[in-house]
């Protein structure tokens, strides 16, 4: 039996984020939009140059499609690169605040057992979907959520025994 404590701090939460960014297929779509709306805004950039061509640069209105065009762009690069991501954390974090999870203990044997200031429950290894490693965290997968453990914080022999335990719960 293996006993965790997980103390949230900023590096789980980017780290949990990026966890969701990269299984969640609502991302992925959100990210196609995206590319999409970028595409999109160099036609526009593209038809204004050509309607400033046209005009031969008296009408002045091409010039702010030409702006608009370009501003939509750099919006959806920053959002493919940068935004999206930092959203995801943001919005982690503010869950994490509100429920006020300040410490977790995870006892992990023949089930996993949850533990918090508040609650306490148990998770059957059936309902645990992926075993994976991110960074330095061992993640396990549940219904959307994830329980994260720390390497560098396991000694070698609990790090056999999990291996252990995955290897009779996968």
């Amino acid at each position: 039996m293996i006993t965790y404590t997980m103390i949230p701090n900023e590096e789980i939460y980017s780290t949990l984020a990026e966890l969701y960014y990269k299984k969640s297929t609502a991302y992925k779509k959100r990210k196609k939009k995206l590319v999409m709306m970028s595409l999109m805004s160099l036609v526009l950039v593209a038809m204004s140059l050509w309607g400033t061509a046209l005009s031969g640069g008296e009408e002045g209105y091409w010039f702010v499609f030409l702006i608009l065009g370009v501003f939509i762009f750099c919006y959806g690069f920053y959002m493919i690169l940068y935004g999206a991501k930092k959203q995801v954390m943001n919005a982690i974090r503010q869950k994490s605040r509100k429920e006020g999870i300040s410490e977790t203990t995870y006892i992990l044997g023949e089930d996993i057992q949850v533990r918090t200031e508040k609650t306490e429950g148990r998770i059957s290894w059936d309902l645990i979907e992926e075993i994976g490693e991110i960074r330095h965290f061992i993640y396990l997968w549940c219904s959307g959520s994830a329980i994260f453990l720390d390497k560098n914080r396991l000694s070698e022999e609990e790090l056999s025994e999990l291996s252990v335990l995955f290897k009779e719960n996968a």
